[in-house]
């Protein structure tokens, strides 16, 4: 039904999901469609002892029981698309999810945050190349602003707005702005980490006017494409390695993880973090500030 939509009717239907989350769900609609095909049953419609079984078998494979809920979201909106009723929403289906929480919940070890004593010391390992200065900045404006992987990689010369305050950031297509309308931050210039004057330097050294803002750099000369998601995750993985820091303990949001960390530890409001980070639920933010306030105002601090 989806491939015989009008093309610019698949493209609004196709837009109604981030980039990750259809990701996501191919990738889980490709599994249990083969498991189907091996035991034999029907994948659209799929019956709700059906989707229970494939549930049951991932739970048994080792998954945990949050990745059970997306392959259950990704199934249920390949029924909705295709005008089917949504198997998932069955008791059976529904018990099953439960109870793979309550088994096998969706704990996971969460990465180590960067924080602001661990870019200083980053920092001291970037080369004056001028791949080296795009790294400086990326690694600057990716901790200042808590910004995903994948929007430092979309952002364009036209999306910067200077001023003497610092630089407003227009992020197209975030994770969290269904609607894409864009969402705008503010970097301010700073005094210890000045990522303003190191985004400067990079777009005077690259000699950038419009496009992608960052860029591969190739035999000292910034092309014209943009970056990949992935190059941030290998970029700074390699200088936490050469900053003698265990690069395993750490991940693609380890940056972001590390300015809501640090924003948390200076007593910053809830609310004003998920407005600067672009948190949609404050569950996960709670986790970030969680951590960091561990120690302050600990009940045993006074009698241990």
């Amino acid at each position: 039904m989806h491939e015989q939509l009008p093309i610019r009717v698949r493209i609004l239907v196709e837009a109604s999901l981030s980039d990750n989350t259809h990701r996501m769900y191919q990738s889980a609609l490709r599994k249990f469609s083969a498991w189907c095909a091996y035991r034999g049953h029907c994948a659209l419609p799929a019956a709700p002892l059906t989707i229970s079984e494939y549930l049951a078998d991932l739970l048994a494979a080792g998954r945990r029981g949050s990745t059970l809920k997306v392959h259950a979201a990704a199934i249920a909106y390949h029924h909705r698309r295709a005008d089917l009723e949504n198997p998932v929403k069955a008791y059976l289906v529904r018990a099953v999810l439960r109870g793979s929480m309550r088994l096998r919940g969706g704990y996971v070890d969460q990465k180590r945050p960067v924080v602001s004593e661990d870019i200083a010391c980053i920092l001291q390992h970037v080369p004056p190349t001028l791949k080296g200065i795009r790294d400086r900045a990326l690694i600057a404006l990716g901790f200042a602003g808590a910004f995903r992987r994948s929007e430092l990689a979309a952002l364009r010369f036209e999306d910067l707005t200077f001023s003497e305050s610092g630089v407003e950031v227009l992020i197209r297509g975030s994770k969290t702005d269904f609607a894409r309308k864009g969402v705008s931050i503010g970097i301010p210039t700073g005094r210890h980490l000045r990522p303003v004057a190191a985004l400067q330097t990079w777009i005077a050294a690259a000699g950038i006017t419009r496009g992608p803002l960052f860029r591969p750099v190739y035999r000292g000369r910034a092309l014209a494409q943009s970056i990949s998601p992935q190059t941030v995750s290998r970029m700074l993985k390699s200088y936490l390695q050469k900053s003698h820091l265990d690069a395993a303990q750490y991940g693609a949001h380890s940056l972001r993880a590390g300015c809501i960390t640090n924003a948390a530890e200076h007593g910053v409001d809830i609310d004003r973090i998920m407005d600067h980070s672009r948190h949609f639920c404050r569950h996960n933010v709670r986790i970030y500030i969680r951590r960091a306030n561990l120690f302050r105002d600990h009940p045993g601090a006074d009698f241990l």
